[in-house]
């Protein structure tokens, strides 16, 4: 096992690839606004589509975790009925919200590539030059 670099600041523990998380996110952001100067691009446009991707991205990364647990989860309310005398609509519930308390990172892609796309096709905005101030900020 590699130990994990972390330091103290203030008597809170901050682990390096955290910080560092957030260095690229802020970097990404920095690249972004600079991209949309030099483009002259409208800052509401790209508010309301940064939020709409951010929607997005959480959506499609739970939907698609979702959809991979989808075995697991008929297994274990398979399970449930084969043992337990018990059968409750919650413990099904509950089962099912345990197996999509996830996230996947091309859902997440995938979401957010929706999530921009219908924004800029219901405000008639062009899609690619919205996409390609998108591009570089991806992961």
């Amino acid at each position: 096992m590699f130990p994990h670099p972390e330091f103290n600041f203030f008597g809170i523990d901050i682990s390096a690839y955290s910080l560092l998380s957030v260095v690229g996110m802020l970097f990404c952001v920095a690249v972004f606004y600079g991209l949309a100067r030099y483009r002259k691009m409208l800052k509401d446009d790209l508010f309301y589509m940064s939020l709409s991707a951010i929607i997005g991205l959480l959506v499609g990364a739970h939907i698609l975790f979702g959809i991979t647990r989808i075995p697991a989860t008929i297994d274990e309310i398979k399970l449930l009925s084969e043992t337990s005398s018990e059968r409750s609509f919650n413990t099904v519930l509950q089962i099912i919200f345990e197996n999509w308390n996830g996230m996947v990172f091309y859902g997440g892609l995938l979401g957010a590539i929706f999530a921009i796309t219908a924004y800029c096709r219901k405000n008639h905005l062009d899609t690619f030059r919205y996409m390609d101030l998108y591009v570089p900020i991806f992961p």
